[in-house]
């Protein structure tokens, strides 16, 4: 059975919106230096700032990463059924973890 995926370019995800890399296109220059900054197919990716113009504003793995609208149209997505609702519940409850933890660590004086 074939799987038919309905893939866009990032620079059409509009704001709040998750989706999973597909694919990148572009010259080895390009996929290594985003590889390295963590753009592989199959990672999560959401969406902050989308203006339709200029630079976007995209969270993957827990990191904020600017790209100009070039490099945007390069990176081949699969948009997500869910808002990111989720996701920014659990990153919510995770900072407030981190929060509590820094709290209950003891200071140390030399």
């Amino acid at each position: 059975m074939i799987k038919i995926v309905k893939t866009k370019s990032l620079s059409r995800l509009k704001t709040r919106k998750t989706a999973i890399i597909h694919n990148l296109k572009g010259g080895h220059g390009f996929k290594s230096r985003l590889s390295v900054l963590g753009f592989t197919p199959g990672t999560d990716i959401r969406m902050i700032q989308n203006f339709g113009h200029g630079p976007v504003i995209v969270e993957i793995k827990d990191t904020n990463i600017a790209l100009g609208r070039g490099e945007a149209m390069k990176v081949i997505i699969e948009e997500s059924d869910n808002d990111g609702d989720v996701e920014e519940s659990e990153k919510v409850e995770r900072e407030h973890r981190w929060k509590r933890k820094r709290r209950n660590r003891k200071k140390i004086n030399y």
